[in-house]
Protein backbone atom coordinates (compact mmCIF):
# COMPACT_ATOMS: atom_id res chain seq x y z
CA UNK A 1 0.00 0.00 0.00
CA UNK A 2 1.32 3.41 -1.02
CA UNK A 3 -0.32 6.24 0.89
CA UNK A 4 0.15 9.96 0.41
CA UNK A 5 -1.08 12.40 3.06
CA UNK A 6 -1.17 16.12 2.49
CA UNK A 7 -2.93 19.05 4.12
CA UNK A 8 -3.65 22.14 2.02
CA UNK A 9 -4.36 25.52 3.59
CA UNK A 10 -6.04 28.27 1.57
CA UNK A 11 -6.81 31.78 2.85
CA UNK A 12 -9.69 33.62 1.17
CA UNK A 13 -11.17 37.13 1.61
CA UNK A 14 -14.73 35.94 2.32
CA UNK A 15 -16.83 35.01 5.34
CA UNK A 16 -17.80 31.43 6.18
CA UNK A 17 -21.41 31.97 5.10
CA UNK A 18 -20.23 33.54 1.83
CA UNK A 19 -17.90 30.63 1.19
CA UNK A 20 -20.72 28.14 1.66
CA UNK A 21 -22.65 29.80 -1.17
CA UNK A 22 -19.54 30.47 -3.26
CA UNK A 23 -18.22 26.91 -3.23
CA UNK A 24 -21.60 25.43 -4.21
CA UNK A 25 -21.94 27.95 -7.03
CA UNK A 26 -18.38 27.25 -8.20
CA UNK A 27 -18.87 23.48 -8.18
CA UNK A 28 -22.01 23.82 -10.32
CA UNK A 29 -20.32 26.16 -12.80
CA UNK A 30 -17.16 24.06 -13.06
CA UNK A 31 -19.19 20.89 -13.58
CA UNK A 32 -20.77 22.49 -16.66
CA UNK A 33 -17.58 24.01 -18.02
CA UNK A 34 -15.62 20.77 -17.57
CA UNK A 35 -18.23 18.68 -19.40
CA UNK A 36 -16.93 19.06 -22.93
CA UNK A 37 -15.82 16.63 -25.64
CA UNK A 38 -15.03 13.23 -24.14
CA UNK A 39 -15.24 14.54 -20.59
CA UNK A 40 -18.56 14.43 -18.75
CA UNK A 41 -19.95 14.78 -15.25
CA UNK A 42 -23.30 13.38 -14.18
CA UNK A 43 -25.04 14.13 -10.88
CA UNK A 44 -26.77 10.96 -9.71
CA UNK A 45 -27.91 12.20 -6.32
CA UNK A 46 -28.13 15.52 -4.47
CA UNK A 47 -30.25 15.19 -1.34
CA UNK A 48 -30.51 16.07 2.33
CA UNK A 49 -29.21 13.09 4.25
CA UNK A 50 -28.89 11.85 7.83
CA UNK A 51 -25.52 10.09 8.03
CA UNK A 52 -24.84 7.60 10.81
CA UNK A 53 -21.55 9.33 11.66
CA UNK A 54 -21.73 12.87 10.25
CA UNK A 55 -25.37 13.54 11.13
CA UNK A 56 -27.55 15.82 9.00
CA UNK A 57 -25.76 16.81 5.80
CA UNK A 58 -26.10 17.18 2.03
CA UNK A 59 -25.17 14.05 0.11
CA UNK A 60 -24.13 14.13 -3.52
CA UNK A 61 -23.06 11.33 -5.83
CA UNK A 62 -21.46 12.05 -9.19
CA UNK A 63 -19.83 10.06 -11.94
CA UNK A 64 -16.99 11.75 -13.78
CA UNK A 65 -15.67 10.46 -17.09
CA UNK A 66 -12.37 12.32 -17.23
CA UNK A 67 -10.67 10.92 -20.34
CA UNK A 68 -8.67 13.74 -22.00
CA UNK A 69 -8.64 15.74 -18.74
CA UNK A 70 -6.27 13.13 -17.35
CA UNK A 71 -2.56 13.69 -18.16
CA UNK A 72 -1.29 11.44 -20.94
CA UNK A 73 1.31 9.85 -18.65
CA UNK A 74 -1.58 8.43 -16.60
CA UNK A 75 -3.86 7.53 -19.53
CA UNK A 76 -1.12 5.42 -21.10
CA UNK A 77 -0.88 3.03 -18.17
CA UNK A 78 -4.47 2.83 -16.92
CA UNK A 79 -7.43 0.92 -18.34
CA UNK A 80 -10.23 3.11 -19.69
CA UNK A 81 -12.50 2.21 -16.75
CA UNK A 82 -9.97 3.82 -14.41
CA UNK A 83 -10.68 7.19 -16.01
CA UNK A 84 -14.27 7.06 -14.76
CA UNK A 85 -14.54 8.15 -11.13
CA UNK A 86 -17.39 8.08 -8.66
CA UNK A 87 -17.50 10.98 -6.22
CA UNK A 88 -19.47 10.68 -2.99
CA UNK A 89 -19.61 13.82 -0.86
CA UNK A 90 -21.15 14.56 2.52
CA UNK A 91 -21.42 18.30 3.08
CA UNK A 92 -22.05 19.28 6.69
CA UNK A 93 -20.63 22.77 6.32
CA UNK A 94 -18.24 23.98 7.63
CA UNK A 95 -17.06 20.38 7.28
CA UNK A 96 -17.17 18.15 4.22
CA UNK A 97 -15.92 14.64 3.41
CA UNK A 98 -15.50 13.51 -0.19
CA UNK A 99 -14.28 10.17 -1.52
CA UNK A 100 -13.29 9.13 -5.04
CA UNK A 101 -13.22 5.56 -6.33
CA UNK A 102 -13.41 3.99 -9.79
CA UNK A 103 -14.65 0.88 -11.57
CA UNK A 104 -11.23 -0.45 -12.56
CA UNK A 105 -10.00 -0.93 -9.00
CA UNK A 106 -11.68 -1.86 -5.74
CA UNK A 107 -11.83 0.79 -3.01
CA UNK A 108 -9.12 -1.16 -1.17
CA UNK A 109 -6.86 -0.78 -4.23
CA UNK A 110 -7.59 2.84 -5.13
CA UNK A 111 -9.22 5.53 -3.02
CA UNK A 112 -8.88 9.27 -2.64
CA UNK A 113 -10.37 11.01 0.38
CA UNK A 114 -10.63 14.78 0.78
CA UNK A 115 -11.64 16.09 4.21
CA UNK A 116 -12.46 19.79 4.28
CA UNK A 117 -12.80 22.16 7.22
CA UNK A 118 -13.42 25.90 7.04
CA UNK A 119 -12.74 28.36 9.86
CA UNK A 120 -12.87 32.12 10.38
CA UNK A 121 -9.63 34.09 10.21
CA UNK A 122 -6.17 33.25 8.91
CA UNK A 123 -4.59 31.72 12.00
CA UNK A 124 -3.09 28.38 11.01
CA UNK A 125 -3.80 25.49 13.36
CA UNK A 126 -1.68 22.36 13.46
CA UNK A 127 -3.37 18.97 13.04
CA UNK A 128 -6.82 20.52 12.87
CA UNK A 129 -8.24 17.17 11.66
CA UNK A 130 -6.95 15.40 14.79
CA UNK A 131 -4.95 12.78 12.93
CA UNK A 132 -3.01 10.19 14.88
CA UNK A 133 0.62 10.94 15.73
CA UNK A 134 1.76 8.51 13.04
CA UNK A 135 -0.53 9.95 10.36
CA UNK A 136 0.40 13.54 11.19
CA UNK A 137 4.11 12.73 10.95
CA UNK A 138 3.48 11.44 7.43
CA UNK A 139 1.51 14.56 6.47
CA UNK A 140 3.03 17.30 4.35
CA UNK A 141 1.47 20.74 4.86
CA UNK A 142 1.24 22.97 1.80
CA UNK A 143 -0.01 26.54 1.56
CA UNK A 144 -1.93 27.70 -1.50
CA UNK A 145 -1.90 31.41 -2.35
CA UNK A 146 -4.62 32.05 -4.94
CA UNK A 147 -2.70 35.09 -6.22
CA UNK A 148 0.04 32.79 -7.53
CA UNK A 149 0.23 30.11 -10.23
CA UNK A 150 -2.73 31.32 -12.28
CA UNK A 151 -4.50 28.27 -13.76
CA UNK A 152 -6.85 30.16 -16.10
CA UNK A 153 -6.15 33.78 -17.07
CA UNK A 154 -9.92 34.41 -17.15
CA UNK A 155 -9.84 34.01 -13.37
CA UNK A 156 -6.81 35.96 -12.20
CA UNK A 157 -7.12 37.31 -8.61
CA UNK A 158 -4.22 39.72 -9.25
CA UNK A 159 -6.37 41.51 -11.85
CA UNK A 160 -9.96 41.03 -10.67
CA UNK A 161 -11.74 43.58 -8.52
CA UNK A 162 -15.26 43.02 -7.24
CA UNK A 163 -17.54 45.91 -8.17
CA UNK A 164 -20.14 44.82 -5.62
CA UNK A 165 -17.81 44.09 -2.68
CA UNK A 166 -14.87 46.39 -3.45
CA UNK A 167 -12.38 43.57 -2.87
CA UNK A 168 -9.31 42.92 -5.00
CA UNK A 169 -7.08 42.72 -6.83
CA UNK A 170 -5.02 40.42 -4.60
CA UNK A 171 -1.52 41.66 -5.26
CA UNK A 172 1.72 40.59 -3.62
CA UNK A 173 4.22 43.42 -3.91
CA UNK A 174 7.38 41.33 -4.18
CA UNK A 175 7.57 38.42 -6.62
CA UNK A 176 11.38 38.12 -6.72
CA UNK A 177 11.40 34.90 -4.71
CA UNK A 178 13.95 36.19 -2.20
CA UNK A 179 11.65 35.84 0.78
CA UNK A 180 11.26 32.15 1.54
CA UNK A 181 9.07 32.58 4.65
CA UNK A 182 5.61 31.08 4.10
CA UNK A 183 4.06 33.59 6.49
CA UNK A 184 5.56 36.56 4.65
CA UNK A 185 4.64 34.93 1.37
CA UNK A 186 1.00 35.65 2.21
CA UNK A 187 1.61 38.88 4.09
CA UNK A 188 0.88 41.63 1.58
CA UNK A 189 -2.71 41.10 0.40
CA UNK A 190 -3.82 39.53 3.65
CA UNK A 191 -2.54 42.48 5.66
CA UNK A 192 -4.36 44.81 3.29
CA UNK A 193 -7.59 42.90 3.97
CA UNK A 194 -6.98 43.15 7.71
CA UNK A 195 -6.30 46.89 7.46
CA UNK A 196 -9.57 47.38 5.54
CA UNK A 197 -11.55 45.09 7.89
CA UNK A 198 -12.24 42.65 5.06
CA UNK A 199 -13.15 39.26 6.59
CA UNK A 200 -10.80 36.35 6.01
CA UNK A 201 -11.32 32.62 6.34
CA UNK A 202 -9.11 29.57 5.95
CA UNK A 203 -10.00 26.47 4.01
CA UNK A 204 -8.23 23.30 5.17
CA UNK A 205 -8.22 20.28 2.89
CA UNK A 206 -6.72 17.00 4.04
CA UNK A 207 -6.00 14.71 1.11
CA UNK A 208 -5.33 10.99 1.47
CA UNK A 209 -4.40 9.06 -1.67
CA UNK A 210 -4.30 5.28 -1.20
CA UNK A 211 -3.08 2.98 -3.95
CA UNK A 212 -2.62 -0.71 -3.29
CA UNK A 213 -1.73 -2.01 -6.72
CA UNK A 214 1.64 -3.41 -7.71
CA UNK A 215 3.73 -1.00 -9.77
CA UNK A 216 1.38 1.95 -9.38
CA UNK A 217 2.79 3.59 -6.26
CA UNK A 218 4.13 6.48 -8.37
CA UNK A 219 0.53 7.37 -9.26
CA UNK A 220 -0.11 8.86 -5.80
CA UNK A 221 2.02 11.91 -6.62
CA UNK A 222 0.39 12.34 -10.03
CA UNK A 223 -3.06 12.23 -8.46
CA UNK A 224 -2.05 14.74 -5.80
CA UNK A 225 -0.51 17.05 -8.40
CA UNK A 226 -3.82 17.15 -10.26
CA UNK A 227 -5.83 17.64 -7.07
CA UNK A 228 -3.61 20.59 -6.16
CA UNK A 229 -4.23 22.16 -9.57
CA UNK A 230 -7.98 21.74 -9.10
CA UNK A 231 -7.84 23.36 -5.65
CA UNK A 232 -5.91 26.34 -7.01
CA UNK A 233 -8.07 26.81 -10.10
CA UNK A 234 -11.37 26.35 -8.26
CA UNK A 235 -10.56 28.92 -5.59
CA UNK A 236 -9.24 31.41 -8.12
CA UNK A 237 -12.53 31.05 -10.00
CA UNK A 238 -14.49 31.27 -6.74
CA UNK A 239 -12.87 34.62 -5.91
CA UNK A 240 -13.15 36.06 -9.42
CA UNK A 241 -16.83 35.03 -9.67
CA UNK A 242 -17.64 36.95 -6.48
CA UNK A 243 -20.03 39.37 -8.19
CA UNK A 244 -21.98 36.43 -9.62
CA UNK A 245 -22.61 34.63 -6.32
CA UNK A 246 -22.48 37.30 -3.59
CA UNK A 247 -26.23 38.09 -3.81
CA UNK A 248 -27.39 34.48 -4.04
CA UNK A 249 -29.22 32.61 -1.29
CA UNK A 250 -29.04 28.89 -0.51
CA UNK A 251 -32.46 28.54 -2.16
CA UNK A 252 -31.01 30.13 -5.31
CA UNK A 253 -28.14 27.64 -5.20
CA UNK A 254 -30.49 24.66 -4.91
CA UNK A 255 -32.31 25.83 -8.03
CA UNK A 256 -28.99 26.25 -9.84
CA UNK A 257 -28.07 22.70 -8.82
CA UNK A 258 -31.35 21.34 -10.24
CA UNK A 259 -30.76 23.16 -13.52
CA UNK A 260 -27.13 22.03 -13.61
CA UNK A 261 -28.13 18.40 -13.08
CA UNK A 262 -30.46 18.55 -16.08
CA UNK A 263 -27.87 20.30 -18.26
CA UNK A 264 -25.22 17.71 -17.40
CA UNK A 265 -27.67 14.87 -18.06
CA UNK A 266 -28.32 16.32 -21.50
CA UNK A 267 -24.59 16.58 -22.23
CA UNK A 268 -24.03 12.94 -21.25
CA UNK A 269 -26.96 11.85 -23.44
CA UNK A 270 -25.62 13.80 -26.42
CA UNK A 271 -22.15 12.31 -25.95
CA UNK A 272 -23.58 8.79 -25.93
CA UNK A 273 -25.74 9.35 -29.02
CA UNK A 274 -22.82 10.82 -30.97
CA UNK A 275 -20.67 7.70 -30.52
Amino acid sequence: MTTLRKEYRIVLPVTLSEYNIAQLYTVAEMSKSESTGDTSIEILENIDFDHEIYGKCRKTIKTMNLNSKVPSVIRKVLPSKALSLEEVAYNLFPKCVTTYTNKAFSSSSFKVTVESLHIDGNIYKENIFNKSIGEWKETKVEYIDISKTIVDTKYDPTVFRSEKKGIGPLVIQSRDGKDKSKNKEYKDWIEECVDKNIPLMTCYKYVTVEINYFGFGWLTKEVDRNIQKIFIGAHQKLFCDMDNWCDLTLEDIRQIEVTTKEELKKIVSENVSSK
